[in-house]
């Protein structure tokens, strides 16, 4: 019985399909590996931290920040807080740069001034923060002239400020605490005009609900707020009370008219024995919550919670960049339902000191609807203190963020940055068989010959022993 004779033709198929695979992997289950994250460009404004970020209706951004100046009265020295706001273009360069010192009736012109959020308006900007420790409005035009301000003086200040969809505006901000064991709020909605409309206060101290005149409620330190298709608003923050660990997150439905309609918590055991919520946005089908989750024992992380229109939760996981002390600060849309958050990586000797063995990551990574890293990007900062604190998504799906690099740790030594990052092609991964390089070309040239000499000889083997047969 003669034997078959060899079939080189599927010699060559299989060869050649070994050799298209090499040349396109798979790519590694989780993260894609085609796309990477870098800093497309970045800025030191003028300024000593950056505090939040908006993009305007030209393209460019508004950016609210801290400048920090001494004064002396007889003998006596202090420092004392300014606002600084600057506009920059599409590209994060300086257009104009305004710094706002206002004056109250206790400290004049040497009065904190710490505006720390800002909305666009029709004719300009509304900024709102602390002057002082009192709740401080101030609209200004889109040059930066001041137009009003206003001051509430029963309340702390403001840390979170929305346009509302009658054209006005609601704001968050601490209470007074009094004594109070648990953390205390308010919520406040104005007119376009900065005039009180209402006033809502959420604590457990009843007599400074009675002082107030304001309704029993619940309480907390807010962390973000959401106004939602019923007009109603959605806070997410951390649950309210001082003392011993464990401490959870927690998310309220209000009513239009600020009145409890239902509440969550979350965390408190496990890897969430502490948790800190410290942004929040809306999804089309829930809301995500972000922030640090602490375990009984161990480093901190990062954490993601997924819920759904109601505040139940669905999903929720932790994050960590090579192990280190971890924290995400802020969370944004991305493109394709998927969401991106900003954060630090720390690694320490001892947890809390910087020394020389520090190094410090400004932390930006993309997640898929279900929590699932994409990709990622640590920026190295050495061993300084990196204080990044707001992240939103640009009109053509970058995102840019600002914060603190400060290389010593002295107050005078932060520097104000803006950073813009993007997705870009990874050039370690081409997704298209044009985009391979000169060097990768030649190896293939190399395989390719290789094979063939290969299938020369087999050819040839093969023939002779055919012939043998024969």
């Amino acid at each position: 019985m003669c034997p078959k004779k060899f079939n080189v033709s599927k010699i060559a198929c299989i060869l050649i399909l070994l050799i298209g695979m090499s040349l396109f992997p798979l790519p590694a289950i989780g993260q894609d590996t085609s796309k990477q994250l870098s800093i497309e460009w970045q800025h030191y404004l003028p300024g000593v931290s950056g505090t939040s970020v908006i993009q305007t209706s030209d393209g460019g951004y508004l950016v609210l920040g801290s400048n920090v100046s001494t004064y002396t009265i007889n003998d006596y020295s202090g420092t004392f807080f300014q606002t600084e706001v600057v506009k920059t273009d599409a590209l994060g360069i300086l257009v104009w740069s305004k710094v706002y010192s206002l004056e109250d009736s206790v400290r004049g012109q040497y009065s904190d001034t710490q505006l720390k959020v800002a909305v666009q308006t029709s004719d300009g900007y509304l900024l709102a923060g602390w002057l002082n420790q009192q709740a401080c409005l101030v609209k200004i035009d889109s040059v930066g002239n001041i137009v009003w301000q206003k001051t509430y003086e029963e309340l702390e200040g403001i840390n979170e400020l929305i346009q509302t969809s009658d054209g006005g505006y609601a704001m968050l901000g601490p209470l007074p605490e009094g004594g109070s064991p648990v953390s205390q709020f308010y919520m406040m909605k104005v007119d376009s005009q900065g005039n009180l409309l209402w006033l809502k206060g959420y604590t457990g101290n009843n007599t400074l609900q009675l002082l107030l005149g304001l309704p029993l409620g619940f309480s907390g330190t807010p962390a973000a707020l959401i106004q939602t298709s019923d007009q109603g608003y959605i806070i997410a923050g951390i649950e309210g009370h001082h003392g011993p660990s464990p401490v959870a997150s927690e998310m309220f439905k209000l009513d239009s008219n600020g009145s409890l309609e239902w509440e969550n918590t979350y965390g408190g055991d496990g890897d969430f024995y502490t948790t800190a919520c410290t942004s929040a946005i809306a999804t089309s089908d829930g809301y995500l919550l972000a922030g640090i989750a602490i375990p009984n024992e161990g480093v901190s992380t990062g954490f993601i919670l997924k819920t759904d229109l109601q505040g139940n939760a669905e999903w929720n996981k932790t994050y960590s960049y090579s192990g280190y002390d971890s924290n995400i600060y802020s969370v944004s849309d991305a493109a394709d339902g998927d969401f991106m958050f900003l954060g630090t990586a720390t690694k320490q000797d001892t947890y809390g000191i910087f020394n020389s063995h520090t190094r410090v990551y400004t932390w930006v990574a993309e997640v898929t609807s279900l929590g699932q890293i994409l990709v990622q990007l640590a920026i190295p900062m050495g061993a300084h203190q990196s204080e990044p604190s707001s992240l939103i998504q640009s009109g053509d799906g970058g995102h840019v963020f600002v914060g603190v690099w400060n290389e010593s740790g002295d107050l005078f030594s932060g520097k104000f940055w803006i950073v813009k990052v993007s997705e870009t092609q990874s050039p370690s991964q081409p997704n298209s068989f044009l985009s391979i390089s000169v060097l990768d070309w030649a190896l293939v040239v190399i395989i390719i010959a290789a094979a063939s000499i290969s299938v020369l000889i087999l050819w040839k083997r093969a023939k002779k022993n055919n012939k043998r047969s024969d």
